[in-house]
């Protein structure tokens, strides 16, 4: 099994050298991680759902946002240094950044995401996902790029998967770390299974899931916003309509 991102590790340290300098502010955002506050759907609610108000009315629109900014890559370091601990049993192989190390001492080095990732997915047998803290719902480009890329992918159970795939045909899912570990465990043992999950998810990528399909649902709402004017049209824009 094979994670590949940023370890978020130089990005947490930044804000949170930023914040010190607020103590109100880091007692305050230490307290929310450890009562268990800073999850993707307060996160998507806002500071209002992470922070008591009298921290809040202490900062500014600029702490406001440097302390969002926290959240956010402070939580999303820890969701993929938990999945990538609880994976640790079986083998898991990171790649990324250098703040890898400072943990996994064994983790690669990063990856071309334009030139070398589509073939590094293909190679893997089992490619993980976990979602950034910033999406409460939503699905991040990994479960169209991998198996559009041809690989394999076990991702988090986001509620958008049910909106975008048939998600018990073609995508597999966790809803917590423990069964991530028991579908990798199964998984690596059952590569024909693999290969039909990969092959059905692709199927729908292209169907309906490329850039081409976005750009034509965007055309179709400014067609309805703008009454049809001739330079947002379909043939304009794309010089075809077949």
């Amino acid at each position: 099994p094979t994670f590949v991102g940023n370890s978020m590790e130089t990005f947490a340290r930044t804000e949170w050298e930023w914040l010190e300098t607020n103590t109100t502010a880091t007692e305050a955002i230490q307290q929310a991680f450890l009562d268990g506050r800073v999850t993707r759907s307060n996160f998507g609610i806002g500071l209002e759902a992470l922070l008591d108000p009298e921290t809040l009315a202490e900062l500014d629109e600029h702490g406001r946002r440097r302390a969002e900014i926290y959240f956010f890559v402070e939580g999303t370091r820890r969701l993929r240094q938990t999945l990538v601990s609880t994976l640790h049993p079986e083998g898991v192989a990171v790649r990324g950044d250098e703040g890898w190390l400072k943990r996994f001492p064994e983790a690669g080095p990063a990856i071309n995401y334009q030139q070398d990732l589509p073939i590094f997915y293909r190679q893997c047998p089992i490619n993980l996902n976990i979602t950034s803290l910033q999406m409460p719902s939503t699905v991040n480009q990994r479960v169209f790029d991998c198996p559009a890329a041809g690989g394999f992918l076990i991702t988090d159970a986001q509620p958008a998967l049910h909106d975008l795939f048939d998600a018990d045909q073609e995508v597999i899912y966790y809803h917590s770390y423990e069964e991530c570990l028991e579908l990798v465990r199964f998984f690596r043992h059952h590569p024909d299974v693999r290969r039909e999950m990969t092959a059905r998810a692709a199927r729908r990528v292209f169907s309906e899931h490329t850039y081409s399909h976005r750009l034509r649902k965007i055309v179709a709402l400014l067609h309805s916003r703008f009454g049809g004017r001739p330079e947002y049209s379909e043939a304009a824009l794309f010089g075809r309509t077949d």
